[in-house]
């Protein structure tokens, strides 16, 4: 991104806070805009597995510099879903419920102790069953 663009949505940043009210974090989620740093390393060795019923374990290598994960589920592969599942973990071994059967995504990405992010995992398929 060149520097042009983050004056930008700097810009509308401090603009929108002042006329909605919204926090910080509210504004990057709503404008898709985050630091991702280069220090906090990409998310290796995803594996989804499908547990009973609608459980899938996920399971990743531990990254040296993060201090907890994010989790995404979603039913398309862009991630630009109504019934996107978001989570927050500090463990790099989980189960998660999905809520829909059939193609589900999934991805996870480290975040350290300052809030920088990494970059997004290798997206996973699982297909539930029931």
């Amino acid at each position: 991104m060149d520097n042009t663009s983050r004056k930008h949505i700097a810009a509308l940043v401090r603009g929108a806070r002042h006329k909605k009210g919204l926090s910080k974090e509210d504004l990057i989620k709503l404008i898709g805009y985050e630091r991702i740093s280069s220090t906090v390393n990409t998310v290796k060795g995803l594996k989804a597995k499908v547990k009973s019923g609608k459980k899938v374990r996920l399971k990743w290598m531990k990254q040296s510099n993060a201090k907890k994960y994010e989790i995404q589920i979603s039913k398309t592969k862009d991630f630009n879903d109504r019934n996107l599942i978001s989570k927050k973990t500090s463990k790099n071994d989980v189960n998660i419920k999905c809520k829909s059967k059939g193609k589900n995504y999934v991805r996870v990405r480290a975040i350290d102790k300052d809030g920088n992010v990494g970059r997004w995992s290798s997206v996973k398929k699982v297909k539930i069953k029931k």
